[in-house]
């Protein structure tokens, strides 16, 4: 009994020390792990982004070959779009869900194991000269008396990161993607609501991102001091229509313009025009990303468009759903695009 009296003291003990050291603990850690891959951007995005491809590299299917996997059909990849897996006792069982995506740069995630709170997951990707860095983040939290865990979790997932990110690399140069292949891309067809307005037409070479913001800022500008002098304000995020784009000669013409809420009469600035967008049927992409990387996207718009028998039946135009003065981070950019059709 004494022995067994003795036993108890230390494990409370032992129990009580592990308790007030957890305290000490931080209760959030970070797992993350970096690789340079010799491999397209592209490539590698859509082996994250499409999540039947994660079997293919993660390290942990291995575990279960007989493992059960269940996808989401809409979305089937990029945002809102989930997958399940249910394997054996080492596998165990979960949900990883898509949250959200920023163009190619960089995509969220959550990761729940069976009935224990959701991970927050991130992959970033950033284009370098001798090929593409992916950084692979995961965070996860635990209560006061858990918090020793935490530093035992590195160690034993490093092998999971390191692997998957080699596995990604492999499966990004065994199955390169087309960055113009419109099945990489989650188009909408949609009708859009009559948008009243006041644009203003002006045209530069495409060859300098710089000056088309230059230009673009300067149109904005004398929209603005326009409305300012009408006591109006836009009601909704700036626009712009491509009037006219000449790949050949890298020229484009734009109009920029504000919604407003009533007609605008007596313009004092004779570039300035007001306008009235009508219904119409089009093509949407919810693009995130750099404004001077579109052009694939619109390839594989017209693609998309000519595949599945549309016609083009007028100029596309583009939302800008937030301010590139404001939100530095160009992943975060928010740009819809419109191409009308019939």
């Amino acid at each position: 009994m004494k022995i067994l009296k003795k036993i108890l003291i230390v494990l409370v003990v032992i129990i009580g020390l592990v308790m007030i050291v957890s305290i000490f603990l931080p209760g959030k850690i970070v797992i993350s792990r970096t690789r340079l891959m010799q491999a397209p951007k592209e490539a590698i995005f859509e082996k994250i982004n499409v999540l039947q491809k994660w079997p293919k590299w993660m390290t942990w299917a291995k575990l279960d070959t007989n493992a059960v996997y269940t996808y989401s059909a809409e979305p089937a990849m990029g945002k809102g779009a989930w997958y399940t897996w249910k394997g054996n006792k080492d596998m165990g069982e979960g949900k990883m869900t898509i949250t959200e995506v920023y163009g190619t740069d960089s995509i969220n995630m959550d990761l729940q194991f069976a009935d224990y709170p959701a991970n927050p997951v991130q992959f970033k990707l950033f284009e370098k000269d001798n090929g593409t860095e992916v950084v692979w983040n995961m965070t996860m939290e635990f209560p006061f008396y858990m918090r020793i865990m935490g530093l035992f979790m590195d160690g034993m997932m490093a092998g999971d990161f390191e692997g998957g990110l080699e596995g990604i690399e492999k499966l990004a140069i065994s199955e390169p993607a087309a960055t113009t292949n419109a099945t990489a891309y989650e188009f909408a067809v949609e009708e859009t609501t009559p948008m009243k307005c006041v644009i203003i037409t002006d045209s530069c070479s495409v060859a300098d991102p710089k000056l088309i913001g230059e230009k673009m800022g300067a149109a904005y500008g004398q929209l603005m001091e326009e409305l300012k002098a009408q006591k109006a304000e836009p009601v909704g995020p700036a626009f712009s229509v491509t009037q006219n784009y000449d790949q050949e000669k890298q020229f484009m013409v734009f109009s920029p313009g504000l919604p407003v809420a009533t007609e605008i009469k007596n313009i004092k600035n004779k570039k300035i025009k007001y306008g009235e967008f009508p219904v119409q049927k089009v093509l949407v992409y919810n693009y995130f990303g750099d404004y001077a990387k579109m052009e694939p996207l619109y390839e594989a718009m017209y693609k998309h468009i000519g595949e599945n028998k549309m016609e083009v039946v007028g100029p596309s135009w583009e939302v800008y759903m937030n301010d590139p003065m404001v939100e530095k981070d160009t992943a975060k950019w928010n740009t819809k695009v419109y191409i009308p059709i019939k």
